[in-house]
């Protein structure tokens, strides 16, 4: 399934397609490490930024800086890193086996939450990416699997892991804080011990410690460097408009929905829901604490991160446990008082048609779809013109800065710094070429004009153009400059 999916062909593929600009950004952070030799607390990205340094910092960087050891061995191959964030997947759909197969008693159904996930195709997409959401969603299910095994089994140690799994999540991702808050609410109300809540409070201190310490150590560092360029805070609903609401919402429910689940597991969601509300009376006591619990955190998730679904799905990895869950409950309900001969042909059927989703969307986004026709009509009209566009557009501008990484490198010393344009994001271009620099981002207080004056204060001895369009931007076309090296759209001038 996995060479269905795309993810063993693409997994020595470099930053790509959807959110090219974040994944560059991780392996940004990663390649600095190597570059300059950097200790763990010193993380720098290829973008100089205000303070010309670059330094800034995301998650905890626990996985670049591993990354990062094991490129300065092997060399900066893509193909590790993917086959890591390939690993924690399968870990992660194991444990969930792991977690279906306590509740569910059919040898075949124990196994379809695990194709249920994979009918996301946001999950597809990331589970061999570099995004860190991923990571800390794997991380959470096998948080779970440790904890609901440890309820079941009363071993302590199983506690400690589902702790240890739940408190990387966190670091990785601050969103995944709402796993172990309900886990611990889940322990408070179904323990009998008399030390519980000293036990409890011991827990507190000694998971939440690092987590404070990391991120208060993490605003400090970006506020003496470079601060703003990632979100280390909320981005609530009550800061838009009356107008900005709705437009986002729209985004959400058109766009963002079908990437978080394809429309055969909506309609699985919809009709097992369904069933768990009939039946809720009938749910073990740990099932009925938590199914109430994961829309609730949810929700407020919602309400505190709202400004980013305009376009981040990746935004909602970390809740597709919500709907896994609910498929799990509502399965061992089925089995439990309807009887699973009555749901053993449509619900397989309509996973198989999930998937098959997940394997056209997840294929569009690395290869031309061509047309609707070729992608089994999976796919819009709407949607094979973007991804036909987006794979056209790149084969004529950054994949010229690829095919001639090595040429431009040797061209510009590795202590120089560039201008890379046009380029909106923050690293993309950068990582690309392996030098640092500055690109469009960012600077807008200032004009086209004063940004490349302020670039050329900090350095800036070279100009890498993507479009030779961008040549006509005044900014650029009076800029006193020496052609070094052409290839079709891409130009590269000593200035």
């Amino acid at each position: 399934m996995g060479f269905a999916f795309g993810w063993f062909e693409t997994i020595n593929k470099g930053p790509y397609s959807l959110h090219q600009w974040r994944q560059a950004d991780c392996l940004s952070i990663t390649q600095n490490y190597v570059n300059n030799n950097l200790n763990f607390f010193k993380p720098e990205i290829h973008w100089l930024g205000t303070k010309g340094n670059g330094k800034t910092v995301s998650e905890f960087p626990i996985v670049y800086f591993v990354v990062a050891t094991v490129w300065h061995f092997l060399a900066p191959y893509h193909l590790f890193y993917r086959s890591l964030t390939l690993l924690f997947s399968f870990l992660g759909m194991f444990a969930l086996f792991k977690i279906s197969s306590r509740f569910i008693e059919n040898k075949i159904f124990k196994f379809l939450p695990v194709l249920f996930l994979l009918g996301s195709p946001l999950y597809v997409y990331y589970a061999n990416n570099y995004l860190m959401n991923v990571y800390a969603l794997n991380l959470s299910v096998i948080g779970w699997y440790f904890f609901i095994e440890g309820v079941f089994r009363k071993k302590h140690s199983l506690f400690i892991w589902s702790s240890i799994s739940f408190l990387i999540a966190a670091l990785l991702k601050i969103t995944s804080l709402f796993n172990p808050l309900l886990a611990l609410f889940v322990f408070l109300f179904i323990s009998k011990d008399n030390r519980k809540f000293i036990n409890v409070f011991v827990w507190l201190i000694s998971f939440f410690t690092p987590i404070v310490i990391w991120y208060l150590w993490s605003i400090n560092y970006n506020q003496n460097n470079n601060h703003g360029i990632f979100l280390q805070g909320i981005l609530p609903i009550w800061k838009l408009t009356s107008n900005e609401i709705p437009i986002i919402f729209e985004k959400l429910w058109n766009n963002l929905r079908m990437q978080f689940l394809s429309l055969p597991n909506q309609a699985i969601f919809l009709l097992l829901f369904g069933v768990i509300v009939f039946y809720f009376k009938k749910l073990p006591l740990i099932l009925k604490l938590i199914f109430p619990l994961l829309f609730i955190g949810f929700v407020f998730y919602i309400v505190l991160f709202y400004q980013v679904f305009d376009v981040h799905d990746y935004y909602l990895t970390n809740f597709l446990i919500i709907p896994v869950f609910v498929f799990i409950l509502g399965i061992y309900l089925v089995e439990k008082h309807i009887g699973i001969e009555k749901v053993q042909v449509f619900i397989p059927i309509l996973l198989v048609a999930g998937i098959a989703f997940s394997i056209v969307e997840n294929r569009a986004k690395y290869y031309p779809p061509k047309s609707v026709k070729r992608s089994f009509y999976l796919l819009s009209q709407e949607q094979v013109d973007l991804w036909n566009w987006y794979h056209w557009h790149y084969g004529n501008t950054f994949y010229l800065i690829e095919k001639n990484k090595g040429k431009l490198q040797n061209l510009i010393p590795k202590e120089a710094t560039i201008i890379s344009i046009p380029d909106e994001s923050i690293n993309v271009t950068l990582y690309l070429i392996n030098r640092k620099g500055n690109t469009d981002f960012g600077y807008t207080h200032f004009s086209n004009a004063e940004k490349i004056d302020f670039f050329k204060s900090q350095g800036a001895e070279y100009l890498l153009i993507n479009d030779s369009t961008a040549l006509n931007r005044p900014e650029i076309y009076s800029i006193e400059k020496q052609l070094v090296f052409k290839d079709g759209n891409l130009s590269l001038f000593k200035i």
